[in-house]
């Protein structure tokens, strides 16, 4: 038994009910929905993430559909319920890794070959971009007052203290005496 099409689509509620026998009939609810629930997480968790969690919220009601309130027409805050708790708990998930992580850093525990060799390639891939960027920002000075070219990219100090990068990335390179 199929909806009339002239007369007005079938409510959420009674694609569900429906669904309960004919379990394919779900599909409705879930092309109705999908795309703004997506939309909601991706605002929330991302896009990448969104899609995960966006699959999971229309997994898990289906599973629970048979608990679904009837009386509520709408499927909407039904499914944006179970879109907020799923991304809530990624954000603690995501919370206790990264503590996690923290702790285990502070406790002296050494990295991973796999972690080391990522860092590695990170840094070989962003030296270009970082050589660039510090290249930008040097301010022309008399060769003489530079040690070894770009000496002060990395903190060190010609002997008249002279450094050619503003303060805030001195922050990032720690100053060195040179041991001249």
């Amino acid at each position: 038994m199929t909806p009339d099409p002239a007369g007005p689509p079938e409510t959420d509620a009674a694609v569900i009910k429906r669904s309960l026998a004919e379990p394919e009939r779900f599909e409705e609810v879930f092309r109705r929905w999908f795309a703004r629930i997506h939309q909601y997480l991706g605002g929330r968790v991302g896009g990448r993430i969104a899609d995960d969690l966006a699959a999971e919220v229309f997994a898990r009601a289906f599973a629970q559909r048979e608990r679904y309130d009837l009386t509520r027409d709408s499927a909407g805050p039904w499914l944006y319920g179970i879109a907020t708790n799923l991304a809530g708990t990624y954000w603690r998930q995501e919370r206790s890794r990264y503590r996690a992580l923290a702790r285990s850093h502070q406790d002296g525990v050494a990295p991973s070959d796999e972690d080391l060799i990522t860092d590695r390639m990170s840094a070989v891939a962003a030296g270009p971009a970082l050589a660039a960027a510090l290249a930008a920002l040097i301010i022309y000075r008399p060769a003489a007052r530079y040690v070894n070219g770009l000496g002060g990219a990395f903190g060190v100090l010609t002997p008249d203290g002279f450094t050619p990068f503003p303060a805030a990335v001195q922050r990032f390179f720690p100053r060195r005496q040179p041991d001249w």
